[in-house]
C-alpha cells in the first residue's frame, strides 16, 4: 500500500517525530507566517516590549546575547505554554524563523530565558540562532512573537 503525503503534512508528522516543534532548529516560513504577528524587538540595552499581551521581553545584559521572559497575562486556569519565535529583520535570511524556545503563563515571579528542552547550557541569539556568523550585520532589531504551542 502506498500513502501519498503532502510535504506540510510530512513537515507536521516529521516536527511530531522528532519530539515537538522545539526540537527544530529551523522553522519554514510556511508554518511560522514570518511576515504574520511580529513584533520589533530592538538591539538597544534599554529595549523592552509586550508580546500579545502576555509576556515582556528585555534584553539580559548589554552585550545583547539573549532576551529574558516574564510573564503578565495573568493567572490562568491552567498553564499556558508558547515557542518564542524569532526572525531576521532585514538580509538574506529575511524568511526564515527560528525557535527560541518556550515561555509559559509560570514564568510571573522573575525574568528568565526561554526554555530549551535539549538540556543544552546557555547559548546566545548570536552563536545558535540566526545571527551565527553574521556578528558584523547584526540588525538594528530582530523580529519576535509568541506561536501557541499545542
Amino acid at each position: 500500500m502506498k500513502i501519498n503525503l503532502s510535504w506540510k503534512t510530512y513537515a507536521v508528522l516529521s516536527i511530531v517525530s522528532l519530539g515537538g516543534i522545539h526540537a527544530m532548529e529551523d522553522v519554514p516560513a510556511e508554518l511560522t507566517g514570518v511576515s504574520e504577528g511580529y513584533t520589533r524587538f530592538y538591539r538597544s540595552p534599554t529595549a523592552s516590549v509586550t508580546l500579545s499581551g502576555l509576556v515582556n521581553v528585555k534584553w539580559d545584559n548589554e552585550q545583547m546575547t539573549m532576551p529574558l521572559f516574564k510573564w503578565i497575562g495573568g493567572e490562568q486556569a491552567e498553564e499556558l505554554h508558547f515557542c518564542v519565535h524569532i526572525a531576521h529583520s532585514i538580509g538574506p535570511k529575511l524568511n526564515l524563523a527560528r525557535t527560541l524556545g518556550t515561555v509559559n503563563s509560570n514564568m510571573d515571579q522573575h525574568w528568565a530565558q526561554a526554555h530549551r528542552h535539549s538540556g543544552a547550557t546557555r547559548r546566545t541569539i548570536q552563536d545558535f540562532h540566526l545571527f551565527a556568523n553574521d556578528i558584523p550585520n547584526f540588525p538594528d532589531y530582530i523580529k519576535i512573537k509568541l506561536v501557541p504551542k499545542t
